[in-house]
């Protein structure tokens, strides 16, 4: 160590100096050293330009300026080491710091970080260091999460546990900050509010499931129509999706808002057209002859439309009023009635009466036309349902 000269100028390190971002003079140190004077020493290195840069110490220099010292006066106080290479300044930093307990968690990222930059692996950090791997790794992520994230766990709003599931959420920021409002809720005991890493974790995985889903979507349908944000969801309305983003709602097959795609349907429920344009709507009656044939192909094609067996609230008397009129004998056995009629109506059923004690309905059963019968099979069927469903009492 030489003697120094009252010319030599200090200057900062450009690393050490930046891992605290609060610049403001510590006033609670300037006190202390106001009232006992600078008990331990600034230690600085001397660079090749024969300038003194700081190793440790850097508040406390703050402080004397603050005071009014003069640096040429500081010089006298300062322990000056030679032939200190970068790697050995940055860890005498962190040593002198952590002797003191000085640095926070962010802080001690940032100082790994300058070693990171210096061309060392985390492992040999850790070694340096003398910190677990694991450790040195969990605070170098921190600096990966967003500005506005540690700024909140610098001022200690926020508990560095709560890093390792914000870090899981690299790449959702607007997530991530939705997460920090929730822990900020948390430490106001608001209901609402995440109070313990499990929760956060819950918290993690809930909002990756709604970002995989909306994900999804945007390959099937794509993005929002509207604002093209792709944080949309679904609905429990078939093909109706929403945007987060700008809370548009849209039917995902036609690209056209819900409100105006539902019109439409209840317009062709009433056999209605509706043609958009501009601000204007207009409405055509459809041709209903191709629907009806539709409709009909469909019914012979698809017999399981036709049960074999009904059930009515109907008791067996109110079945068989309408048709007494043409009754020219009936037998009775034991729950069964059969019917003679004096004029064949082609209806063709047996009927079961209703239970009272159990609240069955009657079970009327289609039967096809007798053999040698040119009867269309499920013709009596279909007249059977039809004069069923004709009935005028409420099922």
């Amino acid at each position: 160590m030489k003697e120094l000269k009252e010319k030599t100028e200090i200057v900062l390190n450009p690393e050490i100096s930046k891992w605290r971002t609060d610049a403001s003079v510590d006033h609670d140190l300037l006190k202390d050293i106001k009232d006992r004077g600078l008990i331990e020493d600034i230690t600085a290195r001397r660079l090749p330009s024969g300038k003194v840069e700081l190793i440790s110490g850097h508040r406390r220099y703050a402080a004397l300026i603050a005071k009014g010292v003069k640096p040429e006066d500081i010089m006298k106080d300062v322990k000056v080491l030679e032939n200190v290479s970068d790697e050995d300044a940055v860890l005498m930093a962190i040593s002198a710091n952590r002797f003191r307990k000085d640095l926070q968690p962010v802080e001690e990222a940032r100082a790994f970080k300058t070693l990171a930059k210096i061309g060392l692996m985390p492992d040999q950090i850790a070694l340096k260091a003398k910190r677990s791997e694991s450790y040195v790794r969990e605070r170098l992520n921190l600096l990966d999460l967003p500005s506005k994230v540690i700024d909140k766990m610098e001022k200690h709003e926020i508990e560095i546990g709560y890093a390792e599931p914000l870090k899981k959420l690299e790449g959702y920021e607007t997530i991530q900050l939705q997460m920090i409002d929730s822990i900020l809720k948390g430490r106001k005991r608001e209901w609402d509010g995440i109070t313990s890493i499990e929760k956060a974790e819950e918290f993690v995985q809930e909002s990756l499931k709604k970002v995989h889903h909306a994900e999804e979507l945007v390959n099937k349908y794509g993005p929002c129509p509207k604002c093209g944000s792709g944080h949309i969801t679904d609905d429990w309305e078939k093909d109706k999706l929403k945007c987060y983003s700008c809370k548009y709602v849209w039917n995902a097959k036609t690209k056209e808002p819900w409100e105006l795609w539902e019109l439409r349907e209840k317009a062709k429920d009433m056999g209605l057209k509706l043609d958009i344009k501009g601000n204007k709507g207009e409405l055509t009656p459809v041709d209903q002859t191709k629907i009806v044939q539709e409709a009909m192909d469909e019914l012979k094609k698809d017999k399981s439309n036709i049960p074999k067996t009904l059930r009515s609230s109907h008791e067996v008397n109110e079945i068989l009023s309408p048709l007494l009129k043409g009754i020219s004998h009936f037998r009775i056995e034991g729950d069964n009635i059969r019917i003679n009629l004096i004029e064949d109506t082609g209806l063709r059923f047996t009927a079961r009466q209703k239970t009272y004690r159990t609240g069955e309905k009657t079970a009327i059963t289609q039967m096809d036309a007798g053999w040698g019968s040119e009867e269309k099979p499920d013709e009596n069927k279909k007249r059977v349902k039809k004069y069923i469903d004709s009935l005028d009492v409420p099922e």
